[in-house]
């Protein structure tokens, strides 16, 4: 269950602090989400203990401020659900049934993803949500009655008897066709006078005294495409007609009464193993691509009244005891209570390392347990956890698509009919105008011909397949390499990036502040005496700075109700302190209180501290640069790519990290709002060109979310950066970055060779059909439809095989030059 409640009457500006450490110290039975901007807290629980997680919170509340209360917010409740669809071969089939959704259920999105054959809506409809995988079924039959709709439980599944006996009818079919073929043109003509026309031979043509051969013909091709001819007529009878199976039907009755029998039979048997190889190959790629992400836990080892049960994932919540033992996966977000053991992250960083972990350490989901035998108290319930997050990230991104596939679809729904209209004019002029005006000469089968060319090659699914399966791969295989894109539509934007934003602390630095110095300007306080100072001032901060000098003081050693904020922003805080007012922050914070100061001139951070307006001491701390930094910024320079640097320093500090990185453009002294507004004037300097920006994805959210492409780097665990940028780098590697859009780069090729070999061959084969009249092409028109999608599918796989060594390897040798 889970309720939203605004807090009412909110004044102080740590109360969202000194709440997060009462509800951590006295944990919730349940989890909570605290939204610190808008003052809304999420209670997430079953309904037997959110009422007592209800009481708690109020405790915590009154215990900071009494003044302080709870509305219960109420909305209308979106249902999400997710099936599968089995048999879910064709994909325009997938955009006909997404279509049809769209159109008659109650919804608020609908998507098909035929890559993962999944079917995803969201809806406020309470019995279409309970009754949807009946209504689907029933939905599903008017466009393929071999797609099964099922649930998450795939065991169940049965394949439909219709296959069985089609795949039965195709093998006799086939053997048919075989025992007529050598009958036709290689037993007969040896035993008897009976010789094929040879300029029509491939075609199939046969005398009518061989009645039986013909017979032979009728049966076989009725066996081999029965379920085609059926399938067109469902379809016909529901109003879809420009489809692959009425096409193929069409094409084929052509041929049997223009005489061309064989040919008949010949286009089915083709088209069919066409169809398979496509329904292997398609299946392959899924295989291929689901495997890149697949991290999902299969189970926990639940400890309860000292016994060990096994669960599923999602029955554990917060608070539970698990045990997980070496070789397996993590399954939940937790902390350690007991053990400590080597953990492989690779799965979800792309780093082949091992993290080694003890009591107290956090542990996140999806990562594997290498040696050790750990117990871990779970703190987020499955859905809310990294893996659970970063599952849902990958199976959706699809449903974000780029311009390129919306194209794709679009040019699908007319390239269909405008090739079948083309087919009936070029009939029309050779019987009527070629052979019927300029008297040509030409058989009314020769007229015919180009028709059923037209036909076969009519068919748009090696454009509509292979591009989401390229989308798919590329977002597959970057998530393996601890990459996180979030749709298509942000992978081409990667593709064209003009111009690389960096932030600094955080990014080009390791955000990792230590304290350099610690400096008294007052004769009433020692350097010691500053110190303590400082860290209680900046105990009600999230601030890199802050956490930086509490943590190097002691957080335990600081008493948090002695302290009352009063003012906390990024310049610094102000707060009351030993019955004073003492204030922490930079230059421009002592200047707002008109502080008489002298700037300290370092090639580290300054820090200012001031009793009642008197400037009393200073902390210097230093940030270290990335090792890679250097190397990230030479490689994006080498792709075309400018880079900047924003950052909320001193122009001295900035100066100074700009000139040891490469960069020459940077903008110093700015507050997340001067961020915004810089960023809005560069990129108008930037002509037909994407800007991205990256930070650690926390501090930078306004700036992150107004670029053309936000990208948060080193936020393993924070779920504050996957929410907020489009693109998530999970690690600290700087480096991921550039790999990043060499990725997008590669996709682009990749999607636009598959539109280019599916066009190219499909309007050759059309042309040759439509000046060269009377030689047989269906054998090409057939490779131009099926043999076509088979390669841009293969092709398509390209996108998933992500070199990641040879990547850094090359890197780094352009760095030692």
């Amino acid at each position: 269950m889970r309720r939203e409640y605004k807090l009412i009457n909110v004044k102080s500006p740590d109360f969202s602090y000194k709440l997060h450490q009462i509800l951590e110290t006295n944990s919730l039975s349940g989890s909570y989400e605290l939204d610190e901007i808008n003052n809304i807290i999420v209670l997430d629980a079953n309904e037997e203990i959110i009422g007592s997680d209800l009481i708690a919170l109020k405790d915590a509340i009154n215990e900071i401020d009494s003044n302080v209360s709870l509305e219960l917010l109420v909305k209308d409740e979106v249902y999400r659900k997710v099936l599968t669809l089995e048999n879910l071969d064709c994909a325009n089939c997938a955009a006909k049934v997404e279509r049809l959704a769209a159109r008659y259920f109650d919804n608020e999105s609908v998507y098909v993803d035929f890559a993962t054959t999944r079917f995803v809506i969201e809806t406020k409809d309470k019995d279409l949500y309970d009754n949807l995988e009946e209504r689907l079924q029933l939905l599903t039959k008017n466009v393929d009655r071999n797609i099964i709709v099922v649930g998450s439980k795939k065991e169940n599944v049965v394949a439909p008897k219709d296959a069985k006996i089609n795949k039965l009818l195709f093998i006799v079919g086939a053997i048919i066709f075989l025992v007529e073929s050598l009958l036709h043109y290689i037993i007969l003509p040896a035993i008897s006078k009976y010789q094929p026309d040879f300029v029509y031979d491939p075609n199939g043509i046969i005398p009518w005294d061989y009645w039986w051969l013909i017979a032979m013909c009728f049966v076989s091709y009725i066996m081999l495409g029965g379920d085609i001819l059926l399938g067109a007529l469902h379809n016909i009878k529901h109003g879809r007609i420009f489809d692959e199976k009425f096409l193929m039907s069409l094409a084929t009755i052509v041929s049997f009464c223009i005489g061309s029998y064989i040919e008949a039979g010949s286009v089915m048997i083709f088209y069919k193993i066409g169809e398979l190889l496509q329904e292997h190959v398609v299946n392959k790629s899924r295989k291929s691509i689901a495997s890149l992400v697949d991290i999902k836990p299969v189970m926990a080892r639940l400890l309860f009244n000292d016994k060990e049960m096994e669960v599923e994932p999602s029955q554990i919540v917060p608070g539970d005891i698990i045990l997980i033992k070496p070789g397996e996966r993590i399954p939940l977000d937790g902390i350690i209570l007991e053990g400590e053991a080597s953990i492989d992250t690779s799965a979800l960083t792309g780093e082949s390392r091992y993290e080694e972990v003890t009591k107290g350490s956090k542990l996140i989901s999806g990562s594997v347990n290498i040696d050790g035998v750990l117990k871990v108290k779970v703190v987020k319930k499955y859905s809310d956890s990294m893996v659970s997050k970063i599952l849902d990230l990958v199976e959706n991104a699809n449903v974000n698509k780029g311009k390129t596939e919306k194209f794709i679809t679009k040019f699908a729904k007319y390239y269909t009919p405008i090739i079948c209209a083309s087919a009936v004019l070029i009939v029309l002029f050779y019987l009527f105008i070629d052979r019927g005006i300029m008297q040509s000469g030409r058989s009314i089968r020769d007229c015919i011909y180009p028709g059923m060319i037209f036909l076969v090659v009519s068919c748009p699914c090696a454009l509509v397949i292979s591009v989401p399966l390229t989308y798919f791969g590329s977002i597959g295989g970057a998530s393996k390499k601890g990459i996180l894109i979030k749709g298509s539509n942000y992978l081409e934007q990667l593709n064209n990036v003009g111009r690389v934003i960096f932030d600094k602390t955080g990014t080009i630095t390791k955000g990792q502040f230590k304290i350099k110095n610690i400096v008294s300007v007052s004769e009433d306080y020692s350097d010691e005496e500053i110190f303590e100072i400082a860290a209680h001032c900046e105990i009600t901060s999230n601030h890199p700075i802050a956490k930086a000098i509490v943590n190097s003081y002691g957080k335990d050693k600081i008493k948090l109700f002695d302290v009352e904020a009063l003012e906390v922003n990024k310049k610094g805080s102000t707060v009351k302190f030993k019955d004073s007012i003492f204030s922490i922050g930079n230059i421009k914070k002592m200047q707002e209180q008109n502080i008489k100061i002298k700037e300290i001139e370092t090639d580290g951070l300054t820090v200012y501290i001031s009793k009642d307006k008197k400037y009393i001491g200073y902390i210097v701390l230093e940030d270290e640069i990335r090792e890679e930094a250097q190397a990230t910024i030479m490689e994006l320079k080498s792709m075309g790519i400018k880079v900047a640097m924003f950052t909320g320093d001193n122009e001295n500090i900035a100066s100074l990290t700009c000139a040891k990185v490469g960069i020459e453009h940077y903008f110093a002294n700015l507050s997340p709002v001067d961020k915004v507004k810089r960023l809005r004037k560069l990129k108008k300097k930037l002509k037909n060109k994407n800007q991205l920006f990256i930070g650690d994805g926390v501090n930078d959210a306004p700036v992150l979310s107004n670029a053309d492409i936000g990208v948060a780097m080193g936020v393993l665990g924070s779920d504050a950066a996957i929410e907020v940028a489009d693109v998530v780098l999970m690690t600290d590697e700087l480096l991921k970055l550039p790999m990043a859009i060499r990725i997008a780069r590669k996709t682009k090729r990749i999607v636009f060779e598959n539109i280019f070999i599916a066009l190219f061959v499909k309007l050759l084969v059309l042309l040759i059909a439509t000046f060269t009249v009377g030689i047989p092409l269906m054998w090409e028109a057939i490779f131009a439809d099926v043999g076509v999608c088979v390669i841009a599918i293969l092709n398509s796989l390209r996108a998933a095989n992500i070199n990641y060594n040879s990547f850094f390897k090359s890197i780094y040798s352009k760095e030692g030059k």
